[in-house]
């Protein structure tokens, strides 16, 4: 069905004080209860612990919030009020997730690097800020994951085993989830490959205090791990969930984007196909993010309702067992007022068809050609995007639209760059070599998230991300065009003048 990551801020800093009561929390959960949300993952720490902990720092330690700008003050201040109140918020949110029949599982950031551009920030913990020598990359502060911790020095991993110990003494889950996904560098470049037998060896650990922790509690405790969406990727970065799977290791596997794009081609039957045996065994739980971007570099857009529904469209099909949403709660349920009602709206009736394809097949939906964020050092982030279209030469984009459309109506939009010519060169869509009616030339869309539904479409007048200069295209797409899963859409300018592609998506509605 649907997995929720619930970040480790979002409750306190959309919440007020007086929420910061047992009440609050339970309204809180209650707001996953009857969709098809089954499994919720509270995540109780970044560099620090949202609670009294035992093991590092709690969040509230040495911060004068008077200091801070007003969404960190009220993080500081809510964490401590419930601490104060004697009230342990993610006992709190597990046991209500129960009550709801939703299994409750902690998510842990095993190397959460915000901010860290801001050495002295609250955010950071004393031990991270006392060993600067336990970095990845001690002699560069290039980029935040240079400042990340190394997993290959022994220190670093045993605080992460205090903190995994401490989770299981405290609290009664159904799982843990391994979030190596934030921030995904965990060795010195180079060193990644050897690092993976030591994660490897941390893992069986880990699977043995869980198997201990559940023998105490009375039932078996899982294991998952976000990992990078391509299976290559994640290995040569010494996260080697395909090896972790076949030891038995891990339950779970959560194929993921980082943060600069969901991923609308994370390779689900790849995964299942390299765990063999294992496969029965492991659930897979693809994760798309709360923003798209067609390329790197270039601004991200917010996700609208239908794209959710594309991406777990095309999971689904390719076989996944659960979709998984990272950041979702950001979208669905903007507590400070920033988002209007129906927009809101939109994205929490989604949790109550997007875990499921048959609730799904009727619904309006997006794919879109985005990136693959996350590579080993050394090797260039794969995108298609901008593509440059020359005279009579087909430039061709392999997407996974999912389930095949039998009704309805289909459309290819594309924007072009703006380059001399652009307005009157003929182009040509094919999708899988069936040629699509068109072009004809849309309004670029500007409207912020909750904008008006598109006349005929069902969609959101969102996320078209055009310069206002350039030009859209739509094409309609004879619907037995179509095949289930990956279908090849193709582009072909017909003058001299070159363009760019700088953006595509199939809308099925």
């Amino acid at each position: 069905m649907i997995s929720i990551n619930e970040d480790f801020d979002h409750f306190f800093t959309t919440r007020t004080a007086d929420e910061m009561t047992v009440a609050g929390v339970n309204a809180y959960v209650d707001l996953y209860a009857n969709t098809q949300v089954s499994q919720l993952l509270f995540c109780p720490n970044g560099m620090r612990a949202m609670f009294r902990s035992s093991s590092r720092d709690a969040l509230w330690d040495g911060v004068d919030e008077s200091t801070l700008a007003p969404n960190f003050a009220r993080f500081i201040k809510n964490t401590r009020l419930l601490h104060e109140r004697g009230i342990d918020v993610y006992a709190a949110f597990l046991a209500r997730a129960r009550d709801h029949s939703i299994s409750p599982w902690l998510t842990m950031r095993m190397n959460d690097v915000h901010f860290t551009e801001h050495p002295d920030l609250f955010i950071h913990s004393t031990f991270w800020k006392q060993h600067p020598e336990y970095r990845r990359v001690p002699w560069s502060v290039h980029a935040y994951a240079d400042r990340a911790l190394d997993y290959a020095i022994d220190a670093v991993r045993d605080h992460a085993l205090a903190f995994i110990g401490e989770l299981f003494e405290r609290y009664d889950m159904d799982g843990l989830e391994l979030d190596w996904m934030r921030f995904v560098y965990h060795f010195q470049p180079g060193r990644e490959r050897e690092g993976g037998k030591m994660l490897t060896r941390f893992l069986r650990t880990v699977r043995g205090m869980a198997d201990a922790a559940g023998r105490k509690r009375g039932h078996r405790i899982q294991l998952a791990a976000r990992l990078p969406a391509q299976p290559q990727t994640a290995r040569s970065l010494g996260l080697d969930g395909v090896e972790w799977a076949k030891l038995g290791l891990i339950d779970q596997l959560t194929p993921s984007p980082f943060f600069g794009t969901s991923d609308f081609n994370i390779p689900v039957d790849l995964w299942a196909e390299l765990l063999g045996d294992a496969r029965p065994r492991v659930t897979l739980a693809p994760s798309m993010d709360m923003s798209v971007a067609a390329s790197p570099g270039v601004p991200r857009r917010w996700i609208d309702p239908e794209c959710v529904r594309g991406f777990a469209s095309s999971v689904l099909q390719r076989g996944a067992d659960r979709v998984y949403l990272f950041n979702y709660q950001y979208m669905h349920d903007h507590a400070d007022g920033r988002t209007p009602a129906s927009w809101v709206k939109s994205f929490r009736g989604n949790l109550k068809t997007v875990g499921d394809a048959q609730t799904l097949r009727p619904l309006p939906r997006r794919h879109i050609v985005t990136f693959t964020d996350t590579a080993p050092l050394g090797v260039p982030t794969a995108a298609l995007l901008p593509a440059e279209l020359r005279q009579n030469r087909a430039y061709g984009f392999l997407m996974d639209l999912g389930p095949a459309p039998t009704a309805g109506r289909a459309t290819l939009v594309v924007a072009l760059a703006d380059r001399p010519g652009v307005h009157d060169t003929p182009i040509e869509a094919r999708v899988n070599s069936t040629l699509c009616s068109g072009p004809r030339d849309l309004t670029p869309c500007t409207t912020s998230p909750g904008g008006d539904i598109e006349p005929g479409t069902g969609m959101h007048a969102v996320l078209i991300p055009a310069p206002e200069k350039s030009r859209l295209v739509a094409f309609d797409i004879p619907l037995d065009a179509f095949v289930n899963g990956d279908n090849l859409v193709e582009l072909t300018v017909r003058n001299e003048a070159p363009q760019q592609a700088v953006w595509v998506e199939v809308r099925i509605c």
